[in-house]
């Protein structure tokens, strides 16, 4: 028999949440639908939970599988809904009481619309409200590089399934390979009400760290559908201790050279076809040469455009000239790195050139989200920067939670690179450009700045895989 609405829990051992999640459904004000609960192969006591459940309510049936995945998971209930419409709700989260009603009223009202997703509160481990986040009103974003979270957004079934559902190459970040596929071709449609409640763990993040960034770079290179392939530099400009005695790159760290570091990550970028090494000294222009790898490429910088005063624009323009004389082909994007972050995974770079061409911008930064309050001094006291500084003032919030809204999220430059598209001999002005950013984890933003930095590298340098997973 057909309903409205199928809502599937996927589950794997997160049995003492279940109870709250699966009666947050069973609660909603709208009364046609289904509830799928698939659980993914747990080895606590979901499955007594789910068969209690599945017996006491007709709407829910209970799905038991060995441990497949989330992504296996969901097109599992996609192929087994009955709805017209479907929405996916972790095992660890809950929905509002009105969450249902509030999204199907919208899709029925908005036939054009192929999906919704709404606002949401983040909830700490005990479900304690931490924070309401407020996304952006969709009807003026221009550029659709924040997607909607991964569950609690509310599909067509056909449209899905026209689509092919979840693709199973993936095993997390779900949600950012469907809104990719779906900003395409549909028009992006949100409530800005908060309609479910997602829950925070303070461990989860970096112990799957390593897994999302791999996802995630499969994901860009799947939705970057740009037919030509883009000509990519990377460009490194050294000062040199001829002109900077301070100038760091031929300092060891680990079993190398700080120099060796950023040139080892740009290599092993799958986009960049060369690297440009452009500096006035000598010591560092024959250095590069001796590394056999074609590449490299040495340029020799002016004295002129070396000084601590001039603006890098001038010599990433002389280099994009010099390559398009060298290499009789003029580059798409040009990639500058500095040194000093010598951790960057170069995952970041391929992520941030395949956005550049799916959300068709100008400039990308690596950027870390602030999460401190921030001030400025007016000249009488420091004041509030945003909405969620306000809150900082109020030192009792036992009751209370903050407004964090999207619009006002602030970033700061992270990991010292910058890619800029090629108009023609020259990149472009950051005033009148169409800027995007890419997130980096902790490792590849870190930063070498002082001397503390410098001992904590030296013993990160000794087991770097290790501590991919922990900072």
């Amino acid at each position: 028999m057909k309903t409205k609405v199928t809502i599937y829990i996927t589950n794997h051992n997160y049995g003492k949440y279940l109870h709250k999640s699966v009666n947050s459904c069973l609660n909603q004000s709208f009364r046609d639908f289904e509830i799928l609960i698939i659980d993914d192969g747990s080895k606590d006591n979901s499955k007594s939970i789910i068969n209690n459940f599945a017996k006491k309510s007709p709407l829910v049936t209970a799905i038991f599988q060995k441990n497949l995945g989330l992504i296996k998971s969901c097109n599992r209930a996609l192929y087994a809904a009955k709805g017209k419409y479907i929405l996916r709700l972790d095992a660890d989260d809950w929905l509002h009481p009105n969450a249902i009603e509030i999204m199907y009223n919208y899709l029925e009202k908005n036939k054009k619309a192929e999906f919704v997703f709404p606002d949401f509160y983040e909830v700490d481990h005990s479900g304690k409200i931490l924070s309401h986040i407020k996304r952006h009103d969709f009807k003026s974003v221009k550029l659709f590089d924040q997607p909607a979270h991964g569950a609690c957004t509310m599909f067509k079934v056909s449209t899905l399934k026209l689509n092919g559902g979840y693709d199973e190459k993936f095993n997390c970040q779900d949600g950012v390979d469907i809104w990719l596929r779906f900003q395409k071709k549909y028009k992006i449609h949100n409530i800005n009400l908060p309609l479910f409640y997602y829950r925070k763990h303070s461990v989860s993040l970096t112990k799957n760290q390593e897994k999302i960034l791999k996802n995630r770079s499969k994901i860009f290179f799947k939705n970057n559908t740009k037919k030509k392939k883009p000509i990519v530099i990377g460009f490194i400009p050294i000062r040199g201790s001829q002109y900077d005695s301070n100038s760091p790159e031929f300092i060891t760290l680990g079993k190398k050279k700080l120099i060796d570091w950023t040139i080892d990550n740009l290599l092993k970028s799958k986009i960049i076809s060369h690297i440009i090494i452009s500096s006035p000294d000598n010591k560092v222009l024959n250095y590069v040469k001796k590394i056999k790898n074609n590449r490299l490429i040495p340029l020799k910088r002016s004295s002129a455009l070396a000084t601590s005063n001039i603006m890098i624009d001038q010599s990433i323009n002389q280099a994009i000239s010099f390559y398009k004389k060298k290499k009789k082909i003029n580059p798409s994007f040009i990639l500058v790195s500095k040194i000093n972050c010598p951790f960057m995974d170069p995952r970041h770079f391929d992520n941030s050139i395949n956005s550049m061409q799916i959300h068709n911008l100008e400039i990308i930064f690596g950027v870390n989200k602030i999460n401190k309050y921030l001030f400025k001094h007016n000249g009488k006291s420091l004041k509030a920067l945003r909405n969620i500084d306000s809150s900082f003032y109020n030192l009792d919030r036992k009751s209370k939670f903050l407004l964090r809204l999207e619009q006002d999220e602030v970033y700061s430059e992270a990991g010292n690179f910058v890619i800029y598209k090629n108009l023609g001999n020259k990149i472009s002005s950051s005033k009148s450009a169409k800027i995007g950013h890419e997130i980096l984890d902790n490792l590849s933003a870190f930063e070498l700045n002082s001397s503390l930095h410098w001992d904590l590298a030296q013993n990160i340098s000794k087991n770097i895989n290790y501590y991919k997973t922990k900072i």
